[in-house]
């Protein structure tokens, strides 16, 4: 009964081991995603001002009757 009880134990320990470190990466992609996501809207942003900077028409939310022909 006790190698039993000792094996339990030491998948256990392992499970928690396997755990703290899955939830350590996990953190970490979440903060890559996190600057990701904050590169991809300032880069948005950008472009979109060169856009408007090139032609005030480009305005995605500017209706039809106003583009020039």
């Amino acid at each position: 009964m006790s190698k039993l009880l000792a094996s339990t134990v030491e998948r256990l320990e392992k499970a928690e081991e396997t755990t703290a470190l899955t939830l350590f990466i996990q953190d970490e992609l979440c903060q890559h995603v996190e600057r990701l996501l904050d590169y991809v809207a300032e880069h948005r942003k950008q472009v979109r001002a060169t856009v408007m900077a090139a032609d005030v028409f480009a305005n995605p939310t500017a209706h039809e009757e106003y583009q020039p022909e």
